[in-house]
This record gives structure tokens, C-alpha cells and sequence, in this order.
């Protein structure tokens, strides 16, 4: 039993109690008997009409039922949705299950019927994260559609939406032979990186380690030599995620950190196959979420499922988060952030200097606010050209900066940041700057 919201008047109601007020109105002015007693019928009518509404609704007991054929799906996948509403009356009414915005629907959620009815629809995700399909809204109405209530019932059935992964099969189909000689090139018998055996020399290149150059060979040849060692096969590679309020900037529905999101997951993949150990961490005002390095595709799926969770409307706080991290990260890691920066230079710097102290190295994938940006004309193209300038000026002294401490920023656009983070990753594979 429950009870119902309050009791509307319809449109038919006011046509018709308005046609009798003029008719009393008539009959009273021309002394007419028969213009009042109709105009007194029709308002009895009317109000016999009300009495006999509100008693039908009283004793109404509603059930409804639904079923979702899954809810736990990736982007852009279709759930078949099926609703049952009965009354043991036959009332009439309508009823709709109520939707968020962030579906597609075919088919009809809405519907009108006496006693029962049965929907049967598709919905279908246009963007990550986590949704309530329902309640159901009821609305009843008297049979000459004079008056009507509605009622919300049931509850809401949760539904997971995972970020696609039509990048990593395209990525896969494509090139899987490139793909494993790329990958599985990498693991030589010997692999350059930060391990204890000694391996041998090479010419120093911008971004080795200060510490491992060789004086004495420097000293003898006149040109910088820095030391290599073998490193173990499983590196521990951690993707720092920044999902603050800035990176929601963008288009609509593909806004920068949908963008990095794309690029994590399939980064994500390529390191996992590759037997590299992956950690996993999100932060906006403070650490949301953290996944130790580990391999396999259990570790894939927890990676997703931390993706769909994303969900912040605060600013970035570097140091607060990484305070919190990097003692999580129990040994040597290549931490690879992705951020647009947006926050004071010196928080970002001293965060970062801490996790150089713990002697981890770190890739920044800028992703750079001018080229995320959706332009409507020509004027805000304008505008936001003359504010990029300000952005490279920024670039270029943070680059400057932080190379001294062997801290690398890679600066992407929406159509770069998949290739340019794959491609810096392998190089420095490959250059052995994995960690330990």
C-alpha cells in the first residue's frame, strides 16, 4: 500500500468545468431553468467523477518487475530491458521507466494499458561509468481522463559501464605480428635497465641517469660514457591517472580524459602482454584509487572496472596524492602520469620530487588544454590560438626544469595520445629505462 502524489486536474477537465460555469453563468443572466440545471448536472458530474477516482486508487496495489539482460557492459554495447507492471484492477494507466540521458533507447519505455503491461526495449551506453535503470513512473487516469495521479515505484537496477575496448582488438587485429616482435623483442636474453650486473658502455644520451655516467671513460675519450646493466625480465611499469575537474574539458562525450582513458587501457594491454608488471592509480584531490603492479588479465579486468568507477568534480592536488602513493609503491617503478598539469608548478614539482626520491623514473603525457579544445567559430579559434602561446611558454620552462631531474614531458593532442604514449613506452624499453 502507498500513497499517491497529489491528484491532478487534466485538460478535459478545465474545458468542461469552464463550458458549465458559462453555462450557469447564461442561465442565471437569461433566466433560463434548464441552462442551470445542466450546468449544475455536469459540475455533479464532475465531482462524482473525482469521488469515484479517488476511491478506485486507494486500494491499488502495484507490482512491477525488471529485467536487464546484463549490467555489466563495455561502451557502447545494448542491454534488452524488459518491464512488467500489473494492477489487480483495470484502471487505466501509463507507465515509463525512466532512463538517464547517457543512454540510447530503441524501442518504446513508455506505454499505456488497463490492468497490465509489458515493455520491452534496448538501451545502449554513450559514455563509462555507473547508472540506475528506474524507478518506474505510474500514472493514473480516470476513465473520462478527467483526473490523474502518479506514483514512482520499484528501485533501481545498477548498470556498469566499462570504457570500450575497440581500440585494443583494432590494435590487436591489425598488427599482431608487429605487435609481438615489438613486444616480445624486448625481453632478450639480456635486457638494458637498472639492475646490478654490470653490462657495458655506451655513449651517454639526453635523459640516462647522471649517476651511471663513467667518469673515467669520459675523461679518456673526451665524450660522455654511461654505464649499463642488466636488468631483470618483468619490469614494474604504474600509470598515474589525473581524472580532476580540469580534465573533463572538451568535447562533449570526448572530453580530454575520455581521450586518456582510451590511451590507458590500451597502454595497459600492450604492457601486460608484454609480461611487464602494471600498477594502476587514479587521483584528483587526493588518491581515489590504487592497483600494486601485478600481470595477467585479471589485472586487465580490475584496471577497467577502476575506470568505470571514475567519477570527481574536484581539482588536482599533486602533492597530496602522491604523498599517499608513492609509499604504496613498494619497489622501483617507471611511472608513466597523465595530466594536463593544471595546477600550482610548485605543488606538481614537489610531488614529482618525491617520487625521484624514491627512485622512480617518470614519463609526464601532457595532454596539452589548446589542442582538446572544441572550436564553434572562428572568433574562439582565435582567442583560444593567442592563449596557446601562454601554454607552450609554460611547456617550455616546466621541460627545462624537470629534465634536470631526469623527468621527461611528452605534450599530446586528442589524435596523438595513443601513438606518442606507445611509442615513448617501447623506446624506453628498449633503452632499458624500465625499472626495478
Amino acid at each position: 500500500m502507498f500513497r499517491f502524489q497529489n491528484k491532478m486536474l487534466s485538460r478535459n477537465f478545465f474545458i468542461i468545468s469552464t463550458f458549465a460555469l458559462l453555462l450557469g453563468i447564461l442561465g442565471v443572466l437569461l433566466f433560463n431553468i434548464y441552462l442551470i440545471i445542466f450546468s449544475s448536472s455536469i459540475v455533479s458530474f464532475l465531482l462524482l467523477s473525482y469521488i469515484f477516482f479517488v476511491k478506485s486508487i486507494k486500494k491499488v496495489e502495484i507490482t512491477s518487475e525488471r529485467k536487464l539482460s546484463k549490467n555489466r557492459v563495455f561502451l557502447g554495447s545494448e542491454i534488452k530491458c524488459d518491464l512488467r507492471v500489473e494492477l489487480p484492477s483495470k484502471l487505466k494507466f501509463e507507465a515509463e521507466d525512466l532512463i538517464p540521458g547517457v543512454f540510447d533507447i530503441s524501442g518504446k519505455n513508455k506505454g499505456t494499458a488497463e490492468g497490465s503491461l509489458t515493455l520491452s526495449y534496448l538501451i545502449k551506453p554513450i559514455v563509462r561509468g555507473v547508472f540506475g535503470i528506474g524507478p518506474t513512473r505510474v500514472r493514473f487516469i480516470d476513465p473520462f481522463d478527467l483526473f490523474y495521479t502518479y506514483k514512482t515505484i520499484g528501485d533501481k537496477d545498477d548498470v556498469i559501464v566499462f570504457p570500450g575496448i575497440a581500440n585494443v582488438k583494432k590494435f590487436d587485429l591489425a598488427s599482431r605480428r608487429r605487435v609481438s616482435e615489438l613486444i616480445y623483442g624486448l625481453r632478450r636474453s639480456w635486457h638494458r635497465g637498472f639492475g646490478t650486473e654490470f653490462l657495458g658502455l655506451r655513449e651517454y644520451v639526453q635523459g640516462d641517469d647522471l649517476r651511471n655516467i663513467d667518469w673515467k671513460a669520459t675523461a679518456r675519450f673526451r665524450k660522455l660514457f654511461t654505464r649499463e646493466f642488466e636488468a631483470e625480465r618483468r619490469q614494474r611499469v604504474i600509470i598515474a591517472l589525473d581524472c580532476g575537474r580540469s580534465m573533463y574539458s572538451g568535447e562533449l562525450k570526448n572530453t580530454m580524459l575520455d581521450k586518456a582513458v582510451n590511451a590507458s587501457i590500451l597502454l595497459s594491454h600492450i604492457i601486460l602482454k608484454g609480461g611487464d608488471l602494471l600498477g594502476f592509480c587514479i587521483f584528483s584531490n587526493s588518491l581515489q584509487h590504487y592497483l600494486p603492479p601485478n600481470s595477467g588479465r585479471g589485472q586487465f579486468s580490475k584496471i577497467l572496472e577502476s575506470l568505470a568507477f571514475i567519477d570527481s568534480s574536484e581539482n588536482t592536488n599533486f602533492k597530496k596524492s602522491f604523498d599517499r602513493l608513492i609509499p604504496l609503491i613498494k619497489r622501483r617503478a617507471f611511472i608513466i602520469l597523465i595530466s594536463d598539469l593544471n595546477s600550482d608548478y610548485g605543488e606538481i614539482k614537489r610531488a614529482l620530487k618525491l617520487a625521484v626520491a624514491g627512485k622512480h623514473r617518470v614519463l609526464i603525457v601532457y595532454t596539452f588544454p589548446p589542442r582538446f579544445e572544441g572550436f564553434e567559430d572562428e572568433t574562439t579559434r582565435m582567442i583560444a590560438s593567442a592563449a596557446e602561446e601562454k601554454y607552450i611558454e609554460n611547456l617550455n620552462f616546466m621541460k627545462a626544469d624537470l629534465v634536470r631531474y631526469g623527468i621527461h614531458i611528452v605534450p599530446v593532442g586528442p589524435e596523438t595520445i595513443i601513438p606518442t604514449m606507445i611509442t615513448r613506452y617501447t623506446s624506453l624499453m628498449e633503452r632499458g629505462v624500465g625499472a626495478r
